[in-house]
């Protein structure tokens, strides 16, 4: 009998959240040590763009498994306020200097964080491994995929004119991700569709975030300037302002010090639509957005005079991919399928990719011989859950700016906040081991079938 070969090169692409738990799944679970595990970061250090993020309970069970839960606690500025009815309120703030909270969206026993944080927990995590090999300054340009049906290794060809080879590449390099063209190649001659090809570049959704920081501090003075009594609503935790057709998102960070303004502003557009705006990033006037919600409440008056300097983000997503692996290539988080950020699930969809993938990777049925049915197991059990969660966060995008489409006779506010309690429970619960064990089921089954 011919003897099987285990050992696997594994080529992580991209050394953010989702890069960072992927590599530390495959370290805590591979007990075999079957596994080379490596990752390749474009910049000079780890490092994340952002300046909060929410992890669901769901999410954050692969965070305990990981060993990881105290270090995180250390950082959660939700600490303490992990019941239900803790999340964001929104209030109708377009008519007049007195809004009115009319409903409230909860977080599914969410744990909050400033992004930067939380990236440098996994990242000296993943720094202490002795079994996780880190390269900066490699900015992935292409794979050679030739020959990508066999078990011949890939080369990864870096901008610095540096190469490599893996067993197994694994794209966690965002919305950009020349992985996913990498894999969609493959998909071709795989499948022998080349519309499959279709689902590679990013699109944009037809609307953009406006980004800021105010100082707390600031915000409670013009508050008292513009006539307001007492202290601002948005120093007790997160609130949606909304009106027809645009929304706040703002919720404290840094212990509250700072206020994290997203702006929505709907542009009318259709998903796919060419973006106007030039660079996907670039800098807009402070007062193009004043001027935005000029007669709006005291409070968003009190938030929109704090603001000095202001970014524009195109919302680019990622849609339509009929599988996130082919071959001995797969993608996760952005780079298979990057979602507005309404429902802030990112960073909790990467996570979870993460854990699943991993898991799959670091089982003992999965050999040289056998990974493409790991990867096919992975995308079994996360791409549909994924996918119907990006769909929830068009909606809940449409639920803030008050242009969901209810039927005509319907009280707007009223809908709106049924809508709030009901959609996307789900986001936050279930066991991800049970995930795990589905995507198990799944593995056995493909391997048994050959």
């Amino acid at each position: 009998m011919t003897a099987v070969s285990t050992e696997l090169r594994i080529a992580i692409i991209g050394g953010g959240i989702s890069g960072l738990c992927l590599a530390s799944v495959l370290e805590q679970y591979d007990v075999a040590k079957k596994l080379e595990i490596h990752v390749y970061e474009a910049a000079a250090s780890f490092g994340e763009v952002g300046a909060g993020v929410t992890i669901w309970g769901r999410s954050f069970q692969v965070l305990r498994a990981l060993g990881l839960e105290a270090k995180f606690a250390a950082i959660d500025m939700n600490k303490g306020r992990e019941d239900e009815k803790f999340g964001f309120k929104y209030r109708r703030s377009d008519q007049g200097p007195n809004g009115h909270e009319y409903g409230i969206r909860p977080f599914p026993n969410g744990h909050a964080y400033h992004r930067a944080q939380f990236l440098s927990v996994l990242s000296d995590h993943v720094e202490q491994s002795p079994r996780i090999i880190v390269s900066f300054n490699k900015r992935l340009e292409s794979v050679d995929t030739q020959n990508s049906l066999g078990n011949d290794p890939y080369t990864l060809r870096f901008k610095d004119g540096t190469t490599s080879t893996c067993d197994v590449l694994i794209g966690a390099d965002g919305i950009r991700s020349p992985v996913r063209i990498a894999m969609l190649d493959v998909a071709v001659q795989e499948t022998g569709d080349a519309t499959l090809k279709a689902a590679g570049p990013a699109v944009w959704c037809g609307t953009s975030i406006y980004r800021t920081l105010v100082p707390m501090a600031e915000v409670c003075e013009n508050y008292l300037q513009l006539g307001g009594n007492g202290t601002p609503l948005i120093k007790d935790g997160p609130i949606i302002y909304s009106g027809k057709g645009k929304a706040l998102a703002v919720y404290p960070i840094q212990g509250g010090t700072v206020a994290n303004i997203a702006i929505n502003i709907m542009e009318g557009k259709q998903v796919g639509e060419p973006y106007p705006h030039g660079s996907w990033v670039s800098d807009v006037d402070p007062a193009f957005l004043k001027n935005e919600f000029e007669g709006w409440e005291i409070e968003v008056g009190a938030l929109m005079k704090g603001v000095k300097k202001s970014s524009r983000w195109g919302v680019h997503v990622v849609l339509g991919l009929k599988s996130f692996a082919y071959g001995r290539i797969a993608v996760q988080g952005d780079a298979a399928h990057a979602m507005t950020p309404y429902n802030g699930s990112g960073a909790n969809q990467a996570i979870e990719d993460a854990f699943v993938l991993g898991r799959m990777l670091a089982h003992p049925l999965c050999t040289r011989e056998t990974v493409h049915h790991a990867l096919k197991a992975y995308d079994s059990v996360r791409r549909e859950r994924a996918q119907a969660i990006q769909e929830l966060s068009f909606e809940l995008g449409r639920l803030g700016t008050m242009t969901e489409p209810f039927d005509e006779s319907a009280d707007v506010e009223a809908a709106t906040s049924a809508r709030l309690l009901s959609v996307g429970a789900w986001v936050g619960q279930g066991d991800m081991e049970e995930e795990v064990q589905k995507a198990e089921v799944n593995f056995k089954a493909l391997v048994n079938a050959v």
